[in-house]
């Protein structure tokens, strides 16, 4: 199981962090941490593909030195052991959620750094 944290706050261990558990919440391990300094980061939103149950997407957004604002989309293939950046969006602001139909395709609700929203489409390998 995964959870996420959104930590808005300055310094070395603000950012973004991704936990596991093993045994239903009695203990929780720090899997990813994207610290904020000098930008920040945060992560809104965990979710298991419904076709392949190990892997696990994340979503949230990052600031880039230029002062925007970019969504991240993050994976795992293990269950939420590792995490490999898929990708930083430039024009999308952020990640609100995430959402998988049981055939493999994803969808991120998104907010644009126009004040606007949007939808992407993800495939599940």
């Amino acid at each position: 199981m995964v959870a996420e944290s959104i930590y808005s706050n300055t310094g070395p261990e603000s950012g973004a962090r991704i936990y596991r558990t093993d045994n239903g919440g009695a203990t929780w391990t720090l899997v990813l941490h994207t610290p904020s300094n000098p930008q920040s980061s945060t992560m809104r939103t965990v979710k298991f593909s419904l076709k392949n149950p190990t892997h696990v997407w994340a979503g949230g957004s990052k600031q880039g030195t230029d002062g925007n604002y970019y969504a991240q989309l993050l994976k795992s293939v293990d269950t939420g052991k590792t995490w490999t950046l898929v990708d930083q969006i430039p024009y999308i602001g952020g990640v609100l959620s995430l959402d998988f139909t049981p055939d493999g395709f994803g969808y991120a609700s998104c907010i644009t750094i126009f004040d606007d929203s949007t939808i992407l489409k993800l495939i599940e390998e």
